[in-house]
């Protein structure tokens, strides 16, 4: 079954799902009260945690579309 989601992800099979997912995560930490323009200061890395993350697909999606975020995953 692993391996058959691996193929699936790998595919690209639901990366519109991923877009989606990372979008979501990110929107509001775009624009906030303390950082109206969407820009954060250099050095400051947003974390997001992945609670039953299981392959960690979604994840590295979110990761990949903020560069410097950190990620922690927990499946």
């Amino acid at each position: 079954m692993v391996a058959a989601r691996g193929r699936v992800h790998q595919a690209q099979a639901f990366a519109p799902v991923v877009d989606a997912v990372a979008r979501t995560v990110w929107a509001p930490a775009d624009c906030t009260a303390e950082h109206p323009d969407g820009e954060h200061p250099d050095g400051e890395h947003p974390v997001v945690a992945d609670i039953g993350s299981g392959t960690g697909h979604y994840l590295a999606g979110v990761l990949d579309a903020r560069p410097g975020a950190r990620g922690i995953g927990i499946d």
